[in-house]
């Protein structure tokens, strides 16, 4: 069997398929709780390196939750399920109809 270092370590994924980094991976690429990492393939494999929103007041829109409810509106979209208001009394009588 090979040597296998500290900087070698398996970790198993969540039933979300989620993980968590083991402390000496967060250190390196300098990641706390709550802290954004780019996740990106590349040729030898998959690249965690660290990330930071454009604005910290907009780190929000870039969670996985957000992006999913965005994805919602985008689809409703498509599909017509969206209507335009000239004002907000033709606005506020589309909502009571």
């Amino acid at each position: 069997m090979g040597y296998v270092s500290a900087l070698d370590t398996i970790i198993k994924l969540t039933r979300r398929r989620t993980l968590s980094l083991p402390g000496w991976a967060a250190r390196r690429v300098g990641a706390s709780r709550g802290a954004f990492v780019r996740v990106r393939e590349t040729k030898e494999g998959v690249l965690i390196r660290p990330a930071k929103p454009a604005n910290k007041a907009q780190a929000y829109f870039w969670t996985q939750r957000w992006q999913r409810m965005e994805a919602e509106v985008d689809a409703a979209v498509q599909r017509g399920k969206v209507r335009r208001s000239k004002n907000l009394k033709e606005l506020l009588s589309d909502l009571s109809a």
